[in-house]
């Protein structure tokens, strides 16, 4: 990368692909990465982790005090070659995005060339006009090899008008057929809060739920619970929260698919005084039955992290 430019997003699509989001003074960088096939990736990646594993058994004076953030080795730290640079910058308009995020099809092989919808890979990328570089929308991008074998993106569908958060970690896939990508309003006319389910395979909007002002998203799909972190604000005091919800998937009338959110819990944090960028669901321990209430509890327990450097683990029943 460019001296100054850091990576906010990294993605991958299959096992082959790497997109790194990065940003460099005020313009913005999407960079398509393709593994070397001319490198025997497992005995690279053997040997690194022997390297790494030898180095901290007989070397224990590299491990910092107490007190200190990371772990390093006073040893040589070689480049990794794995992925080579194919696509430098695909982002040539000069747009400030916030969050890419890749799109998982149904019958997608990632083990192989086979193309679902004449693209290899999919996936978006998101902004909000909250910046001068920026625009509220969503854009779609899928990749394909021409016949020389070259790889090229082309840019497939945009959707206007979303107010997409600004943190990285606001978008999830909730099944083969819907993303949901968190809404911020940041005081521009027109912007809204709340949640938007993007039909993937129309590539277009489905539903728009009204929400606070979304920060980041987790989804479960063995519990089918969305976590949503979000900063509330009214008349007496701004707070920061997170509520978790069942989603709901029916049919209308005429057929339709239709997509609802039940909120069955909110914790609202003591402990983070800015932004929560990630929420994570941990392991859920148990479930027991509430005789007097006639329903089944069920033990979560979450971790999320924020701005000013602060984690909390939640843990409480849900009904």
């Amino acid at each position: 990368m460019e001296k100054g430019e850091t990576s906010t997003k990294i993605i991958s699509l299959g096992t082959s692909f790497l997109v790194i989001l990065t940003e460099i003074k005020s313009r913005c960088n999407i960079k398509l990465y393709k593994i070397n096939e001319n490198n025997d990736i497992l005995d690279n990646k053997n040997s690194i982790e022997k390297t790494i594993t030898n180095n901290i058994e007989d070397n224990c004076d590299d491990v910092p005090a107490i007190g200190n953030c990371g772990l390093y080795i006073n040893k040589e730290i070689n480049e990794d070659t794995s992925f080579e640079l194919i696509k430098k910058n695909i982002n040539y308009s000069g747009k400030l995005w916030v969050s890419i995020f890749p799109i998982e099809k149904n019958n997608h092989n990632n083990n192989s060339d086979i193309q679902y919808d004449n693209y290899l890979y999919e996936f978006i990328s998101t902004s909000n006009a909250i910046y001068d570089y920026g625009k509220s929308r969503v854009v779609f991008y899928g990749i394909k090899k021409n016949y020389k074998g070259d790889y090229y993106i082309l840019k497939l569908k945009e959707i206007n008008g979303l107010s997409c958060s600004i943190e990285p970690e606001s978008i999830c896939q909730i099944n083969d057929k819907y993303l949901c990508i968190g809404l911020q309003k940041q005081k521009l006319n027109h912007q809204i809060s709340g949640f938007a389910f993007i039909d993937i395979i129309k590539r277009d909007i489905s539903r728009i739920i009204y929400d606070n002002e979304i920060s980041c998203l987790c989804y479960n799909t063995k519990n089918n619970l969305l976590f949503a972190s979000m900063e509330i604000n009214n008349e007496k005091k701004s707070y920061f929260s997170t509520k978790i919800y069942k989603i709901i998937q029916n049919k209308s009338d005429k057929g339709n698919d239709e997509i609802e959110l039940k909120k069955i819990y909110q914790y609202n944090s003591s402990i983070h005084t800015d932004t929560i960028t990630s929420i994570q669901q941990m392991t859920v321990s148990y479930f027991k039955i509430n005789l007097e209430k006639q329903n089944i509890m069920e033990n979560i327990i979450f971790v999320t992290s924020s701005k000013d450097s602060t984690l909390e683990v939640v843990k409480d029943e849900l009904i």
